[in-house]
């Protein structure tokens, strides 16, 4: 029998890259400048980067030169932070701005540059602290494999940014439910769109993720 070809990995890749690309191309379109544009194109570019790595893993896996463990030291701390804008923009940035592009009011500027902190923060630790890192989710090593002996301080400022997180969800949820008591009728109907889609994805996800056999074809 011909081995099965697995079409899941390159479903997902299209659905995370071209989506919010279509979508920021059609609101800069419409409305250029608007936030939620340039919202959706960091979503897009950083899944379009992730795919670019990938793929320069396994190609240098099967192709193994001298420069490998560098090259793999590189792809593998890039990929575990690079997934960080596909979460944090879409659910917890995007909503503080939708659908106008503008914030309630200049005091919810604090949030959007303690989310964009948190994104830089969790870079800067998977890139120094050394492997394998459990709490994080790292099983992996690496050849340059961060500063040595640092693991004390980033598991305690990983716990302090977990803490300092909590109050995140509960200030979006505030702000999306000042907006639409705020709103009028038609931004109303414009708040669902982005839960619809939220809410679609991540069925989608979870699909192929319990029945991988769904993105496999026989070659």
């Amino acid at each position: 029998a011909s081995p099965a070809i697995n079409l899941a990995e390159p479903i997902k890749a299209l659905v995370l890259t071209g989506v919010p690309f279509a979508l920021g191309r059609l609101i800069k379109r419409r409305h250029p400048g608007h936030a939620i544009a340039t919202l959706f194109f960091v979503m897009a570019y950083a899944a379009a980067l992730a795919v670019i790595v990938e793929g320069v893993n396994r190609f240098d896996d099967a192709n193994p030169t001298r420069f490998s463990p560098w090259v793999n030291t590189v792809t593998l701390t890039i990929d575990h932070f690079l997934w960080m804008p596909g979460v944090f923009v879409p659910l917890f940035i995007m909503p503080l701005y939708f659908p106008n592009g503008r914030l309630l009011s200049s005091r919810w500027r604090f949030l959007v540059w303690f989310l964009i902190f948190v994104q830089i923060w969790t870079a800067v630790a998977v890139i120094f602290r050394p492997w394998p890192w459990p709490a994080y989710g790292i099983p992996d090593t690496r050849a340059w494999n961060g500063i040595a002996g640092s693991e004390p301080f980033f598991n305690v400022m990983n716990t302090v940014m977990t803490v300092v997180n909590l109050p995140v969800v509960p200030l979006v949820i505030l702000s999306i439910v000042l907006r639409y008591r705020r709103s009028t009728y038609v931004e109303r109907q414009q708040l669902k769109w982005p839960l619809l889609a939220v809410g679609a994805v991540a069925i989608i996800m979870a699909i192929f993720a319990s029945r991988p056999e769904l993105g496999a074809l026989d070659a």
